[in-house]
């Protein structure tokens, strides 16, 4: 998300140098000088500073699942002077302070709490220090706890704060729309080269059956139009149920099943009409309709398992209600 919202800021000024103070575009010369300027400024400049705060969140966040592991041994946390050459005055006065884990110091303080910061913590059975802390909040762009938020560049990041919500809008819309693509697109190699041809187990209607799982089934599950799923939030989640199946039967309980509805044979002979309701059939090669309910989202959603005229079964798709046709 972070970068998303680096890069349109970028393009951003990048757009903005086009014009001149009087509202003229400038020399193609001119732009570029301006807009290599820009470019440096965002990819490299910064780019290092965000790479090392990225890095130590990264390794902070996994280290601090491992400090909630085992805080029945170790309650207690010790802020650990920084390794740098060249030690910040905000940051010494917290050198060797002790706080309990659960301390809402920790939420605002665990290091690196700024950019560049090389502090660290150390797990302990010291006694922890008896007053408590000046409260302050994370550095401006930064969350105080990567391992406790899941994020490391906050919403007061200035490439964030400087963004309208218009902006923030579009941004989020084309990041969604990207992680849809992704997640469907992952799936689906994944699916067809570990599900494609085997086989699942269920009871419908009191009978043991076995469904199958194709090419066919696989994509209309996973489609962009799949059974709706307006929400992409929805979307997602459903995709990623595929990588689950055997245990989404299990879960899911038998709700209905419906016969597949034949467009009646315009002429009226009767012979006529049930010569072309059995070509329907046999070219769809769809006899019946059965579906499983589950829940996603706290929502009931519906696993729909084709039935052919040869009483085979297979997974057809995923729908967010059951249609009345």
């Amino acid at each position: 998300m972070f970068s998303a919202f680096k890069n349109h800021q970028k393009i951003k000024e990048i757009t903005g140098a086009l014009l001149d103070k009087e509202g003229n575009v400038k020399p193609y010369d001119l732009f570029e000088q301006e807009a290599l300027k820009i470019s440096k400024q965002y990819d490299q400049n910064w780019l290092r500073t965000e790479y090392n705060m990225a890095v130590r969140s990264a390794r902070s966040a996994k280290n601090w699942k491992d400090i909630e592991r085992t805080k029945h041994l170790y309650p207690n946390l010790e802020y650990m002077p920084s390794r740098a050459g060249d030690q910040r005055d905000g940051h010494k006065q917290f050198y060797n302070k002790v706080y309990p884990i659960d301390h809402s110091f920790w939420d605002s303080h665990l290091p690196p709490n700024g950019w560049g910061c090389k502090c660290s913590v150390r797990k302990t059975r010291k006694t922890a220090d008896e007053e408590n802390p000046v409260s302050q909040k994370p550095i401006s762009g930064i969350v105080g706890n990567a391992g406790k938020v899941g994020e490391i560049f906050s919403a007061t990041h200035g490439m964030v704060k400087n963004t309208s919500k218009e902006e923030k809008k579009s941004i989020k819309e084309q990041l969604d729309n990207l992680e849809l693509t992704t997640i469907r697109k992952e799936a689906t190699k994944w699916a067809l080269k570990e599900l494609r041809q085997k086989s699942v187990k269920t009871t419908i209607n009191n009978k043991e059956v076995s469904i199958g799982i194709n090419r066919k089934g696989i994509s209309k599950f996973l489609g962009e139009k799949s059974g709706v799923f307006y929400d992409i939030e929805m979307r997602n989640k459903k995709n990623l149920l595929l990588y689950d199946f055997e245990e989404l039967i299990k879960k899911s309980s038998y709700h209905s099943s419906k016969t597949k509805t034949i467009t009646p044979a315009k002429k009226n002979d009767e012979r006529d009409k049930t010569r072309y309701e059995k070509e329907v059939i046999r070219k769809t090669n769809i006899k019946t309709y059965h579906y499983f309910e589950l829940k996603l989202n706290k929502k009931n959603v519906y696993l729909n398992i084709i039935e052919s005229n040869r009483s085979e079964f297979k997974l057809y798709t995923i729908t967010e209600a059951i249609s009345k046709k």
